[in-house]
């Protein structure tokens, strides 16, 4: 395990691998992602849950296709109002965001509304791209969607109260104690993290209620 910021410790074996490392914040940062309680409003996130037309909703597609036993999860379109009210929290965020990693966000993809009910999950996977591998050992990573370089989520409703199950953990991330760096997001938290092999995440499945977060993609500069 290598340190990566003051508290965490990452999997060397990803360390290892060559992709584009540029978005890892300081190591005297706390923690190696943005993230940010009570970045939105509880009405705001209530009203864009409230905005749900379930006459359009989708099952939520994986490059290959859909596969419920890699990724269960509800897609909903988000109608202009949502999507203004969204942006509201993004635009505010934008300056903390950039100044943790450095950077300037330049292009993002549209904001995607997931649901995940009972039993909806997503299996370990990073945003831009695919470990590659050679039976079981890791042997490189490889970029499939290059415009994205960092993830953004904001967190609809409350961990505990709204859901259980439901955790996003960091595959290969791990406290110093040894524990693995796993969130239970409350309603109108904001997490930014690099979307590369580094920040492999997983959404634990659902065993109660129901679980809304928006997700968005950004480049860089």
């Amino acid at each position: 395990m290598v340190p990566i910021s003051e508290s965490i410790l990452a999997d060397e074996k990803i360390l290892r691998l060559d992709f584009d490392k540029t978005l890892m914040p300081s190591g005297y940062s706390e923690l190696p992602f943005l993230y940010e309680p009570g970045a939105a409003d509880v009405k705001l996130c209530q009203a864009i849950i409230d905005s749900i037309d379930r006459a359009e909703a989708c099952e939520a597609r994986i490059q290959s296709g859909f596969d419920q036993n890699v990724r269960h999860t509800t897609l909903h379109h988000l109608t202009p109002r949502a999507k203004e009210l969204y942006l509201e929290v993004l635009r505010a965020m934008l300056p903390k965001i950039e100044r943790f990693f450095s950077v300037t966000l330049t292009f993002a993809t549209e904001p995607q509304f997931l649901e995940y009910g009972v039993g909806g999950h997503y299996a370990c996977h990073a945003d831009n791209g695919s470990l590659q591998k050679r039976g079981e050992e890791i042997v490189g990573f490889r970029i499939t969607k290059p415009r994205r370089k960092v993830t953004t989520l904001l967190f609809l409703n409350s961990y505990g109260e709204d859901f259980l199950g439901g955790e996003l953990e960091f595959c290969y991330l791990h406290h110093k104690e040894g524990r693995s760096v796993r969130l239970q997001p409350r309603r109108g938290d904001f997490l930014a993290f690099p979307s590369h092999a580094l920040f492999m995440h997983r959404v634990h499945p659902v065993t109660r209620g129901v679980r809304y977060t928006i997700a968005q993609w950004h480049d860089i500069i």
